[in-house]
C-alpha cells in the first residue's frame, strides 16, 4: 500500500468511523481514534524523503514562507477590493443587514492582512536568529574608581 494512502485515508476513515460511532463508542473514544489515527497517519511522512524531517537552511524556510504569505497576502486584497467594491454598489441604505456583512467581510479581511504581516515579521525573526544583546547601561551619575 502506498504511504500516501495511509496519510491521506487513514485519519479521514478513523473520523467515519467516529463520527458514525459516537453515540456508540462514546465521545472520548471517538476522540482518542481520531487522534490517534492522525498520529500514525504522520509516521510516513517522516519516512519520506523531503518529509518533514529532512534539513532546510533557514533561507529555504524564509523564502517557503515569504511565497506563502505573499500568496495569501494578494488573494486577501482582492477579497477586500471585490467586498469594498460590492458596498460601494449597495446604495439602498434599506439593505442593512447586506450592508453588515460586507463590513464584518471587510473587517475579517483587514484583520486577515494585519495577521499576515504579523505572521512574516515573525518568521523573518525565527530565521534571523536571536538579536544581540544590547550592551549594560551605564549609570551617568556613578563615578568611576581612580
Amino acid at each position: 500500500m502506498h504511504p500516501i494512502l495511509i496519510i491521506v485515508f487513514g485519519p479521514l476513515l478513523a473520523a467515519v468511523v467516529a463520527g458514525l460511532g459516537n453515540r456508540m463508542l462514546g465521545n472520548t473514544v471517538a476522540k482518542s481514534l481520531t487522534t490517534g489515527a492522525l498520529f500514525l497517519s504522520a509516521a510516513p511522512a517522516f519516512a519520506q524523503p523531503g518529509g518533514p524531517a529532512s534539513p532546510c537552511t533557514r533561507a529555504q524556510l524564509l523564502a517557503s514562507a515569504e511565497g506563502y504569505i505573499q500568496a495569501q497576502r494578494t488573494a486577501t486584497m482582492r477579497s477586500l477590493q471585490e467586498y469594498t467594491r460590492l458596498k460601494a454598489r449597495t446604495a439602498a441604505p434599506d439593505d442593512l443587514s447586506w450592508l453588515l456583512v460586507l463590513d464584518a467581510m471587510i473587517f475579517q479581511a483587514e484583520a486577515e492582512v494585519r495577521w499576515l504581516d504579523h505572521c512574516e515579521a515573525t518568521v523573518a525573526r525565527q530565521v534571523r536568529g536571536p538579536a544581540p544583546a544590547p550592551a549594560p547601561a551605564t549609570d551617568p551619575t556613578e563615578v568611576s574608581p581612580r
